[in-house]
């Protein structure tokens, strides 16, 4: 469940970024209703994007979830050093 709640997370803003782009690049070189119509769709993925992490951030609160396993399943994170950004408490629990 927690790994579906953040590939939705995750596709759902990745759309909404690609969308947000697409906008920026044609802004000035369409008519208003256009613009508009493109700003409802930008608009609409926003939202869902939000809606998604919103799912995601209730599931990890009402299940103490950690989502480290998580993101390493979907993409490994860690700084310059090579040591990962996240670590796993003893309980199963999160710490950044």
């Amino acid at each position: 469940m927690r790994i579906r709640l953040l590939e939705t997370y995750q596709d759902a803003t990745q759309a909404y970024a690609d969308e947000v782009e697409k906008l920026r690049r044609q802004m000035g070189t369409m008519d208003k209703p256009e613009y508009d119509a493109l700003y409802r769709i930008t608009e609409e993925l926003r939202l869902g994007a939000t809606g998604a992490r919103e799912e995601l951030n209730a599931h990890v609160r009402l299940h103490g979830c950690c989502l480290l396993t998580a993101l390493r399943s979907l993409t490994h994170r860690s700084d310059r050093f090579g040591r990962s950004n996240l670590s796993q408490e003893k309980d199963g629990r999160c710490r950044v």
